[in-house]
């Protein structure tokens, strides 16, 4: 007689970790939308690419990410359940593919080709390395993680096929990058949190009452919510602003949020001011400003003012060191 063995069983979902999931959810959705307001001119201010939206931006896919990673390891912690992460990992992959060819089609010159889905995707992948390791390595290889990009960057890897990894000299041009470092390591802070037992803490906080519950249920299908969000959004609001008065925009405001752009990317003042500066002068010499004053620009426009943007912040890098 044989015994067969036992199949591990699925973890018991925590009310705590669907929380912070929905939370992270609302706070990226109010941050989509400013996105959306702006594209639309419906307001004048371009709060998505400020300073502080950019380090906001941050927190919310780090709550993403170190999520992902805590979840991993509560999901095999009875044993390694082949069956459920391949088929997490083709969800999270197909997911990830409908954005690049959804956003290539829309958006060709700055399609989303390593966002957050395939951050996951990747860190869900080379996690399983860690899954029996212990914390102190787990950590170790965190903060190597989250120091790669600070020791290792070289415009070899400024390539398509290469910037992914997060160790090139100029951020691509996407709507959303979540390179692999250093964003592996808050995979891994999150997957050390969960080996050590950090679970145990929250398994008895119950989401019972709204807007807790909310979150929860919200979190329990972050993906789909994650999907179908954006698309909503610019339906809504393209349907709202039939007719209404659009705003318009002169230097001033372009000015202040090109520096806090800059300023986020850790550039110097004095080299954003003379990048910012450069950048209106040559995009009016090109017959471009008013097509940024009415947000008209087309996908090979666009290219061209990225490309007026990265000269001049060579120019203005090179007249620093002179």
């Amino acid at each position: 007689m044989t015994t067969r063995e036992a199949t591990p069983a699925a973890p018991r979902r925590l009310d705590a970790l669907d929380a912070a999931r929905g939370a992270a959810l609302v706070a990226m959705i109010f941050y989509h939308l400013t996105w959306d307001l702006k594209h639309f001119r419906l307001i004048d201010v371009d709060l998505a690419n400020s300073a502080t939206f950019h380090w906001i931006g941050h927190a919310i896919a780090s709550v993403f990410v170190g999520v992902a990673g805590f979840s991993l390891v509560l999901a095999h912690r009875g044993g390694f359940r082949a069956d459920a992460y391949f088929k997490r990992l083709a969800t999270i992959g197909a997911a990830a593919a409908a954005v690049t060819a959804v956003t290539y089609y829309m958006l060709p010159e700055a399609f989303i080709f390593f966002g957050i889905l395939h951050c996951i995707a990747a860190a869900s992948l080379a996690g399983l390395i860690f899954l029996s390791a212990p914390v102190w390595l787990i950590l170790l290889a965190a903060a190597m993680a989250l120091a790669a990009p600070h020791l290792v960057h070289s415009e070899a890897f400024n390539s398509p096929a290469l910037s992914w990894l997060g160790f090139g000299t100029v951020a691509p041009y996407t709507y959303d990058f979540r390179s692999f470092f250093p964003w592996f390591g808050i995979f891994l802070i999150g997957m050390a949190a969960a080996r050590r037992g950090f679970d145990t803490r929250f398994a008895g906080i119950r989401a019972g009452a709204a807007p807790a519950s909310w979150l929860a249920a919200g979190g329990r299908h972050s993906l789909a919510v994650y999907l179908i969000h954006q698309p909503l959004l610019y339906g809504v609001l393209l349907l709202a602003v039939q007719g209404l008065p659009r705003a318009s925009y002169d230097e001033g405001p372009f000015l202040q949020f090109c520096h806090e752009e800059c300023a986020a990317s850790g550039a110097a003042a004095n080299l954003c001011k003379s990048a910012c500066a450069c950048s209106i002068g040559e995009t009016k010499k090109k017959g471009l400003w008013r097509v940024i004053l009415e947000d008209k620009i087309t996908p090979e426009q666009e290219i061209i003012l990225r490309e007026v943007a990265n000269s001049c912040r060579i120019e203005a890098e090179r007249g620093l060191k002179r």
